[in-house]
Order: structure tokens, then C-alpha cells, then sequence
């Protein structure tokens, strides 16, 4: 923007030279010069009619007279651009050069040689070098004027870049701080939390939630580390939850593992004391199958006949 501006008046500067100061500049330079041929045309005429090539003088009095209409509108030309007062002072210094040199020698001049009064116009072209000399130096004084404005304008022009330059270069270098100060702010402010949060995460990631987000001020990070950190809370609070629920199954698992074994112990020794019944009972059955077989067998050995016992004893 600054160079942009730069540019623009640097542009304002020359475009006043290229639209008002040096086409004012050549207009004056024509006018004065027209004006100073059509004083060796003049001359000419004049010495063209004292060697009778009377056709060869009319020729070089029409130039003289075109010469000096053309130096009248170059000079009026030159009074329609813009003028500062002091150069107002010094076109009014040749204006006033100008008009006595007109009235005084090229008018009267003219017109003497018009009606072919040759010795009038010798008198008057005697007188005329320092009328011509002082319009001169006149002419020239203010075509230096001109050429100073011009000189001025580019020095103005350089002079306005150069400081927009300085310019350019102290914004540039505070537009560098600025922004080295933006950078450790955003560090300082974003940056860092975030490498902070990043690192709060990687733990959470691997099952470390007693890690915990460092909140400081009230803006936007602080608010988005306020919500990563109750997301963190409701975390824990659901592993914690899990973790509970999980004891309790595993407590519940264990008390359901104990009692299966203590049922399967209970069992067991029912199924021996079972057994040990069962045995017991076939002993008793066994014993009692015997005892009456044993019974019927003395029965049937009471009701046998028994002399022959008798005998035998009797023999004994």
C-alpha cells in the first residue's frame, strides 16, 4: 500500500511536468525563438531588396510575418498553463520585454518594410539589439525558471520515494517484530497448549487417566481444554464404573466358583455316605440271607431222625 502510494506521487510529480510545466516550457522556447528568426528574415528581406530580388524578399518577409504569428500564439499558449506566483513574476517581467520589443521594433519594423521604407526600418533595427537583448535574457531567465521547476520535480518526485522508501523499510522492519511477536504469542497462547494437549492425549491413549489438562485464562483454548478435560472426568468415571462392575463379577464369579466347590465336596460325601450305606445295607442283607439259611439248615437238621446219634453216644 505504502509503495503503491509512493508510486502514485512519484507519477503525480512527473505528470504535472508532462502536462503543465514542460509544455509551458516549449511553447515559451518556440515563442522566443520564432521571434528571434523572424528578425534574420527581416534582415533578410532587407538585404534581398537592396540587391533587387524583390520575389526572394517577398518570400522572406511573408516567413518573417508567419514567424511572427506563430510566436504570438506560442505565447499565448504558454499563458494558458498553470503558473506559480514567482513565475508569475518573471512572465510578466518578458511580457513586458516582449510587448516593448513588438511595439517598439517588429511592428514598426514591419510595417516599414511593407511600404518599402528601407531607411526606417535600418534606424529602428539599429535600436533594436538591446531590445532584443533584454527580451533575450528575459526569455531565458524564465526558461531557466522553467527548467528549475522541472529539476525541482524530480528531486521532489526522488525525495518522495526515498522517504517512502524509509518508510517501507521501518514497516517492513515492524511489520518483521510484529510478527515475531505474533509467533511466540501463538506459541505461548496456542502452540504450546496444543503440544500440551497433544501429549495429555497420547497418555489418555495408552490408558494413563490420571493425566490432566493445564487450563490457564478464559479464551477459546482454555474453553476447549475445559471440555477435553471433562471428557477426560466422564472417562474415568466410566472405567471406574466398568472397573467396579468388573470386581463385583469377579467377586461374584469367585463366590460361584467357592460354592460349586463346596456343592461338589457336599457331594462327594453324600455319594460316599451313599456308598457306605449301600454297603452297609448289602452286609446286612448278606449277613441276614445267611442267618437264615442257617436257621432252616438246623431247622431241617433238628427234624432229621436221631437214633443213630443215640447210638453213637451210646457206644461211646
Amino acid at each position: 500500500m505504502l509503495g503503491l502510494f509512493a508510486a502514485q506521487s512519484g507519477n503525480h510529480s512527473f505528470a504535472r511536468v508532462d502536462k503543465e510545466i514542460l509544455p509551458g516550457l516549449v511553447a515559451l522556447n518556440e515563442s522566443s525563438e520564432l521571434l528571434l528568426r523572424a528578425r534574420l528574415d527581416l534582415r533578410l528581406y532587407e538585404s534581398l531588396m537592396s540587391n533587387g530580388s524583390q520575389d526572394a524578399a517577398t518570400v522572406a518577409l511573408k516567413r518573417a510575418k508567419g514567424k511572427i504569428d506563430g510566436a504570438s500564439e506560442k505565447w499565448q499558449e504558454y499563458l494558458t498553463y498553470p503558473q506559480a506566483e514567482q513565475e508569475k513574476a518573471i512572465s510578466a517581467e518578458m511580457a513586458s520585454k516582449r510587448e516593448t520589443l513588438m511595439t517598439t521594433f517588429i511592428t514598426p519594423a514591419l510595417a516599414a518594410l511593407e511600404a518599402g521604407n528601407l531607411n526606417e526600418y535600418r534606424q529602428r533595427a539599429g535600436k533594436s539589439i538591446a531590445l532584443y537583448a533584454d527580451f533575450d535574457a528575459a526569455s531565458k531567465k524564465l526558461v531557466q525558471f522553467k527548467r528549475q521547476n522541472i529539476d525541482d520535480a524530480y528531486i521532489a518526485s526522488n525525495a518522495g520515494i526515498n522517504r517512502m522508501e524509509i518508510i517501507l523499510t521501518v514497516a517492513i522492519a515492524l511489520a518483521l517484530v510484529l510478527a515475531l511477536l505474533s509467533w511466540l504469542v501463538m506459541t505461548h497462547l496456542v502452540v504450546k497448549p496444543l503440544n500440551q494437549a497433544i501429549g495429555v492425549f497420547d497418555r489418555i491413549a495408552q490408558g494413563d487417566l490420571r493425566a490432566r489438562f493445564e487450563m490457564q485464562g478464559k479464551n477459546e483454548i482454555a474453553q476447549l481444554f475445559s471440555a477435553a478435560q471433562r471428557m477426560r472426568d466422564g472417562l474415568e468415571n466410566m472405567v471406574r464404573v466398568v472397573r467396579n462392575g468388573t470386581d463385583a463379577i469377579g467377586i461374584g464369579v469367585g463366590e460361584i466358583a467357592s460354592g460349586n466347590i463346596d456343592l461338589s465336596s457336599r457331594t462327594e460325601q453324600q455319594a460316599a455316605s451313599l456308598d457306605e450305606t449301600a454297603s452297609n445295607r448289602s452286609r446286612s442283607s448278606r449277613r441276614s440271607a445267611i442267618t437264615k439259611i442257617t436257621r432252616a439248615r438246623l431247622t431241617i437238621w433238628r427234624k432229621r431222625p436221631r437214633p443213630r446219634l443215640r447210638r453213637r453216644v451210646a457206644a461211646v
